[in-house]
């Protein structure tokens, strides 16, 4: 371990070294997208990318490729009229055919939750001695081999095991009692057919303040595992008082030719009019994510703009880490007269740069 002091005045070196990276609007990060290019199949939200599968496929190994606001979806070969179909595990990379990466948008393999009615209550209210909290994320067909979560509990990562699902949900009600039953497309947008879900029974009174780690993930029919974007969450965010909507920044890189970083920094701006980051004791509600063990970051609230920096590196000289997961993650509360607001009226904008390794060479990442 380095002497803090030390570590932080070679990372502002770092920082300073890198150049401009990236920059996100409507709350995604992403690097500037080229018009659409010759050979793609667009079916609305969806995009088949003509890529070499070989790049990132053998039998012994099968990893992503990434594009700017999606999440990899599988390998297809398509038709002359642009029909396409999945690439399966034993059919291996076909020969003298073009191959097309596809790109799902990347809200569907993302994280949200529900918790009882009984543990929505206010946060000085009795709770009930145990909840369940369901997560949910969602895909866009049923051409997976499976999906499943990642999830890590408290402070300590202790690991959760979960078994991979393989089986998935037109609609869903908390309970067997509800009348209301949602859809995916209402819950993370249009290009969600069916829900993932996963219920986490029995979290204790003692726990609901405790910080759990999750990261979605589907395995596509050509056996490729994608992880997608993490996110911590806790059964108090649902607090009727708190209502805590809870935004991740995440990072991901291209499977075949990994970025790899020790330092970098990511702005992020949003409408302070109707939202403000949430603070405990005085202190903001927002976690350092699971790259940078070392992360300090600055709120100033303004003339009704939010802004957030965050500086984040390694905490060993001359160690890289590969730019995939979770960056950072924040919780902001409504403001007086806005309580109907949602995460859409945040307005996020944010930008990232300054990614560099400890080589102090700019490196391209791709971060939501």
């Amino acid at each position: 371990m380095m002497d803090k002091k030390k570590m932080m005045n070679l990372t502002k070196k770092l920082v300073a070294g890198c150049l401009a990276l990236s920059v996100i609007v409507a709350g995604i990060v992403v690097t500037p997208k080229a018009a659409e290019a010759e050979g793609e199949i667009v079916k609305g939200e969806i995009t088949y990318k003509p890529m070499e599968m070989a790049t990132y496929w053998d039998t012994n190994s099968k990893t992503a490729p990434v594009l700017a606001d999606h999440i990899f979806a599988g390998w297809y070969t398509a038709d002359a009229n642009d029909e396409v179909t999945a690439i399966k595990e034993a059919d291996g990379i076909p020969a003298n055919t073009t191959t097309y990466a596809k790109f799902v948008p990347a809200y569907v393999l993302s994280v949200k939750t529900q918790v009882e009615a009984a543990a929505e209550v206010a946060s000085t209210a009795t709770k009930p001695e145990s909840t369940f909290l369901r997560v949910l994320s969602s895909v866009d067909s049923e051409d997976y081999k499976n999906v499943g979560f990642e999830i890590l509990l408290g402070d300590g990562e202790k690991v959760l095991e979960v078994a991979p699902i393989t089986k998935v949900y037109e609609g869903l009600k908390l309970s067997e009692t509800d009348t209301e039953v949602i859809r995916p497309n209402g819950v993370f947008g249009a290009a969600a057919t069916y829900f993932t879900a996963l219920n986490m029974e029995d979290i204790s009174y003692k726990s609901f303040s405790s910080k759990i780690y999750i990261r979605p993930y589907w395995t596509t029919l050509d056996g490729t595992k994608v992880e997608g974007l993490a996110k911590n969450v806790r059964v108090e965010d649902k607090y009727s008082d708190y209502r805590y909507i809870s935004v991740p920044v995440n990072l991901l890189t291209d499977g075949a030719t990994p970025a790899e970083v020790a330092a970098g920094k990511v702005t992020m701006t949003y409408d302070a009019t109707k939202f403000t980051v949430a603070k405990n004791d005085g202190n903001y509600r927002i976690d350092t994510g699971r790259l940078m063990s070392e992360m300090v970051y600055n709120v100033v609230e303004s003339n009704g703009v939010g802004t957030i920096t965050f500086v984040g590196n390694l905490n060993t000289i001359n160690t890289n880490i590969a730019a995939d997961g979770l960056y950072a993650n924040i919780r902001f509360i409504r403001n007086e007269g806005y309580s109907e607001a949602t995460e859409s009226d945040l307005a996020l904008t944010k930008t990232a740069n300054d990614f560099c390794n400890w080589g102090e060479e700019k490196q391209e990442i791709i971060a939501w």
